[in-house]
């Protein structure tokens, strides 16, 4: 039996978990943009954990299921962020800009390397299945913010959440392979604020005043002259 230095086995177990995801964390942290798509070694892990490489076969069977413990163990944190500043919004518009900005200031935070990482793995089905619930409930805080503007009809602004979190991916997925200092990451976040907020006053405008088709009476395609 393995030496312990926590009250119980159990507590034990439990530290040395945590050690395991926090190694995985801070090495996907460190990654190049080149590197990202290289998965962690077992060995490296270990060296990070400061534990002995076989001892990481207690703990997880692979490498790829390690990283879905980590992204199960950090993703909430980073929905109860993100619905926390969606909350403190005082009206629809200021809630998804809110959504944008959290979004895309988590991503930029080193502990949050995983979520480009997770690309790179391959998850067992029931991690899938926790994950994908975690993000659904992620997109609903933007769907609920969404369908707040009494303007869009809620077809509508289902619609328009898939628009904006399509940008929000996009921009989430750029800032972390970007090397951005403070300003500059503000500045790419407001941006993104701006646009968003621009399709939210399109749709809004579309909805209540609805550009009107004009047919056109010119033919697609003007008749060949005779000899032509």
């Amino acid at each position: 039996m393995p030496r312990i230095s926590a009250a119980t086995v159990v507590e034990h177990r439990r530290q040395v978990n945590e050690k395991l995801m926090d190694a995985a964390s801070s090495l996907l942290a460190r990654q190049t943009v080149s590197d990202i798509e290289a998965p962690l070694k077992v060995g490296e892990i270990a060296k990070e954990a400061g534990i002995a490489r076989s001892s990481f076969y207690r703990y997880y069977n692979t490498v790829d299921d390690l990283v879905a413990a980590l992204v199960l163990r950090d993703f909430p944190e980073w929905k109860a962020s993100v619905a926390t500043s969606v909350k403190e919004a005082k009206d629809p518009v200021s809630a998804v800009r809110a959504f944008v900005r959290a979004s895309i200031s988590m991503a930029s935070d080193s502990k949050h390397a995983w979520r480009t990482a997770v690309f790179s793995y391959h998850f067992h089905q029931d991690a899938q299945r926790e994950i994908g619930a975690i993000h659904a409930e992620l997109h609903d805080i933007l769907v609920v913010a969404i369908t707040e503007l009494d303007s869009l009809a809620e077809s509508q602004g289902y619609l328009v959440a898939r628009t904006i979190q399509n940008i929000v991916n996009s921009a989430v997925t750029a800032v972390e392979t970007l090397s951005l200092n403070d300003e500059q990451l503000d500045t790419y976040i407001a941006w993104h604020e701006e646009a968003v907020e621009a399709i939210l006053v399109s749709a809004s405008t579309r909805a209540t005043n609805p550009p009107q088709r004009v047919a056109s009476t010119q033919p697609l395609l003007a008749p060949r002259e005779a000899g032509q």
